[in-house]
């Protein structure tokens, strides 16, 4: 795959960020803002584990609460929507 470039900053984009998620980094800004954007995706992965862990061993979805349901799939509906 050929590198790509920032035009304006006449730079090659950053190689892990365009290969896994095919974006590309010219500036402090998009850096930051990348940077703030995947500790969030991480936080948030990490904050459902102890709800997982309980559910699977209660053996019961009953913890899960409808508003959590709905924070979440308004999330992927707007992630959805900024990826296309």
């Amino acid at each position: 795959m050929q590198p790509s470039y920032c035009v304006k900053e006449n730079k090659p984009c950053v190689g892990w960020v365009q290969t896994y998620f095919s974006d590309c980094l010219c500036n402090l800004n998009d850096n930051i803002s990348f940077t703030f954007g995947f500790i969030s995706l991480i936080c948030w992965g990490v904050a459902e584990i102890p709800q997982i862990i309980t559910n699977f061993r209660a053996k019961s979805s009953h913890g899960v609460s409808i508003v959590f349901l709905l924070t979440w799939v308004a999330g992927l509906v707007n992630l959805c929507h900024f990826i296309n």
